[in-house]
């Protein structure tokens, strides 16, 4: 059975261009704790938003918020040990 992480990427793939499942998909993504789809949703948000708003800065931290836990997130895999 499908997770809800892989429901919620497929819901967003088919309606990727509704600024309403991109909203969607980062707070689903960032539910699961997958950084690297969260920092890819908000990348193809940004050039939809007018660059001057609030709503483009808030975006951009964001960005840099969730690349700092995505590659925090590949760091801590790289070191954790497998038995």
């Amino acid at each position: 059975m499908p997770t809800r992480t892989a429901w919620s990427k497929e819901a967003y793939g088919l309606m990727s261009d509704d600024p309403r499942a991109e909203r969607l998909a980062v707070m689903a993504a960032i539910a699961a704790e997958d950084w690297a789809w969260a920092v890819d949703v908000v990348r193809a948000m940004l050039p939809r938003i007018p660059p001057d708003s609030g709503e483009y800065m808030q975006a951009r931290e964001t960005l840099v918020m969730l690349e700092a836990r995505a590659k925090a997130a590949a760091d801590q895999k790289k070191t954790e040990v497998k038995p």
